[in-house]
Parts: structure tokens; sequence; C-alpha cells
């Protein structure tokens, strides 16, 4: 550090990113060069790189804290976020005044302009990247609001790569903010368009899992999204991209069961990616597995139910050469109903959402329609009477919505089921405007 500082920032970077990518991460070692540079590097702009890493790191277990330290690093980097001024009302009119601003002439705009010559703005950017898949976990509203501090910032210095997943955010808080799906569409694909500005390769993790996993979805056949997903999966792990691998698996698995693939397939997949983020994630000094919380929380969840689905015992799957060969197994006795209490206990909205539509398709499925009713129950406490600034993709809830309280309505003849599973057909059809598929 001493006589060859440049070089051994270099080198401690390299193996930073190596261990945090790589199928043989060691999580000891990579914490332990994470300090080595916090402590020996000169200023934050050498640091910037290995923060970048660790706050990934972070949020892996502690979203909050990894916010926190993001926070941090743009006043380190003199781009502060004043967010005590800001609330639901004030995102909303920023969102209508963007769009209003560049309605009509998206594409010209962005390409229109400059790159981005300054380095730090850069960085600012790359820090805002982050806090928006932090706060899209946590369903804020500040979500939105990061989103078009990254739109203007472009429109004022000129784009860089981060401006390419700045747009694609855009097109999401449109869609899921606003309502406004033809265009959030619309800038979906512009952020395509501008992909081929900078290395596609390195994009692909960022760009396709926002645009199909929630934003083309609703002009789009269900399963015209699935190769893009399985390719934003393959380009995560060639590129090092972890955290995006985990957001392109979530929406992977989750548009595969609802587009109705052949379960045992899946099944296999789902094994598949498992053994993937397992190696992916490394392993602690002592040689013990560390795995990511996607095993628990959004890979065994589904699985367990396409076992019941298929009928059988999980271990006794016929595909699975070795009971112990996949991390999955560790967490498959979990519990659905524990991991929603667990989700609604945190606040974790991503979680809470994605595992009650798995369980409430597989209770219909099953004709367990007091459980059913029950899942559709706890969707709607949390997602559709509460005001949310941050609209999940619900076409698959809304639908079951429908199915089970008109069932319910039959039976019982009460009138709020069948009101319940009429203002569902209700937005079904406002959506299929937007869809000759849907």
């Amino acid at each position: 550090w001493e006589t060859s500082y440049d070089l051994s920032l270099e080198l401690y970077h390299a193996t930073i990113l190596s261990n945090f990518s790589s199928q043989k991460g060691n999580r000891d070692q990579l914490q332990a060069r994470i300090d080595a540079v916090f402590k020996h590097g000169k200023n934050f702009t050498d640091k910037f790189r290995t923060h970048c890493v660790w706050v990934k790191l972070l949020a892996i277990t502690d979203i909050p804290k990894a916010i926190s330290e993001s926070l941090k690093a743009l006043e380190r980097l003199e781009e502060p976020l004043d967010l005590d001024s800001v609330n639901l009302q004030v995102v909303g009119m920023e969102l209508m005044t963007l769009k209003k601003q560049f309605s009509g002439v998206k594409e010209k705009i962005f390409l229109s302009t400059n790159r981005m010559t300054d380095y730090n703005k850069e960085r600012v950017m790359k820090v805002m990247s982050s806090l928006v898949v932090f706060y899209h976990q946590l369903q804020s509203y500040l979500l939105p609001h990061v989103v078009c501090q990254m739109m203007k910032m472009t429109m004022t210095y000129g784009h860089c790569e981060p401006s390419v997943f700045g747009v694609a955010s855009f097109a999401g808080v449109l869609v899921n903010v606003l309502g406004d799906i033809d265009e959030g569409s619309a800038w979906g694909r512009v952020a395509l368009s501008a992909m081929s500005i900078y290395d596609k390769e390195a994009l692909v993790p960022f760009i396709y899992g926002p645009l199909y996993g929630m934003v083309f979805v609703w002009k789009e056949p269900f399963q015209s999204q699935l190769d893009p997903l399985a390719e934003g999966i393959r380009a995560s792990f060639a590129t090092g991209n972890v955290q995006f691998a985990f957001v392109n698996t979530v929406f992977y698995v989750g548009r595969s069961i609802f587009s109705g693939k052949n379960i045992r397939v899946l099944m296999r997949e789902i094994k598949a990616l498992a053994r993937q983020h397992g190696n992916n994630f490394g392993r602690t000094s002592s040689g013990e597995p560390v795995y990511s919380p996607l095993l628990q929380c959004f890979l065994a969840p589904p699985y367990k139910i396409l076992c019941d689905l298929k009928g059988g015992d999980v271990t006794s799957d016929e595909e699975t050469s070795s009971y112990d060969s996949s991390p999955l197994y560790q967490f498959i006795s979990s519990s659905i109903g524990d991991i929603i209490k667990t989700a609604i206990r945190t606040k974790q909205g991503g979680l809470l959402f994605g595992t009650l539509g798995f369980q409430v398709m597989k209770s219909f499925m099953l004709r367990e329609m007091d459980t059913a009713l029950k899942c559709t129950d706890l969707y709607m406490e949390h997602f559709e009477t509460k005001q949310t600034p941050m609209k999940y993709t619900s076409i698959w809830h809304t639908l079951y919505e429908a199915l089970i309280t008109l069932h319910f309505a039959r039976q019982t003849g009460e009138e709020h089921y069948h009101k319940r599973g009429e203002n569902a057909l209700l937005k079904m059809k406002t959506w299929s405007r937007h869809s000759d598929w849907n």
C-alpha cells in the first residue's frame, strides 16, 4: 500500500469483485479485503468501487443499513438527497411533471444528450441505481423520487450507463405508480434502444429484469417474457452481477408458474437455479455454505407448491439424483405460513406478494377454498385497501380474487363477495384494452 498504491488498489478491488461474484467466493476473505481498502484508500473516490460491493453485500441481509450507507455515499459525493420534504404527493407531482415534459419526444430527448463527462455525477448515478433496487424491495414511495432525480441528472449532465437503468426504472414507475401502461411501455422501448450505446451484455441484467418483469407483461403474452428473463439470469452470472441474478430469477420463476410451464420441467429449472445461486453465494472460512435468502424465500416456496400440485413427496422426486445435491432442500421444510408471517412482520412487500400469489394459486387448484380465501383476503388487506405508492404486477392476484370471491358468492349468497368479484373483473376488462392477448 505504501510503495505500490495504485497496483494494490486495483488488485484488491479485483479480488473483492471476484469473491463477491464467483462460485468459490469466501465471505470472510471478502470482508477482510473490503476492510483493507477502507483502511488504506486515500479518498472516497478510490474506495468507491469497493463501497458499491460492500453495500450490495449489506443489502443481502440488511436493506435499511444498505440504504443508510448509500445515502451517506451521496453526501460524500456532494450530491445529497433531501428526503425530509418528500412525501407521496410530492412524488406524484414530480412524476406527472416529468411525464408531461418528455411526452412525445422520448427517444430524441435521451439520445440527443451528450455523454456524461463528470465522473463524480456518474458515481452518483450508480449509487442511485442501487437505491432504486433497495426501495423497490421495501415498496417505498422514495423509489420514484430517486428515479426522477436520475432522469433529471441525465437530461442536465448527459447520459451514462446507469442512465439506461434510470430510463427502464422510469418506465416501471409510470406503470406501477401512475398506472400509465402505454407511456411506460413506450419508455421501456427507449431503454432497449439505448442499450446499444453501451456494453449491452453488461446492461442486460439491469434492464431485462425491470422491463420484462414489470412493464411489457401488461401488453405482451406472458410466455414471451420468459426468454428475455432467462437471458437476464445468464448474463447476470456471466458478468458477476449477483444482485440482478436475484431479480431476474424471481421474475422468471413467477412468470413460468403463471404461464403454465410444465411442472416437472420447471421443478428441474428451479433446482438448477438453486444450485447456481447457492454456489455463487460462497462459503465461510470454515467451509460452511452461505446461502442466499433467495433460496429460502423465493425458490423453496414455489418448489414446494409445485411438488404439491404434481403429487408425491419432495424427497421422492425422481429427477433428484441425490437428495442433498441441491441447497434448495435445506429450506424445503420451511412453512409457507411462517414465511408469510415473517414477510408481514418485517414489511417485505415483495416476499409477501410473491408467496401469497403462489399459495393462492395452489389452494385454488387443489380446491382448498378456505385457505385460498385467507390468502386473497391477506392480499387485499396489504396491497389493495392500503394506500401503497408502488404497485406490484397484480394480474394473477386479481384473477384469483375474482375466481375465489365469486365461488363464495355462490356458496354463501353474501353480497360483499359478489361485489369483490365484480370489482376484480372490472380491473381485468380495463387491462384487456392494452393487449389483445389479455
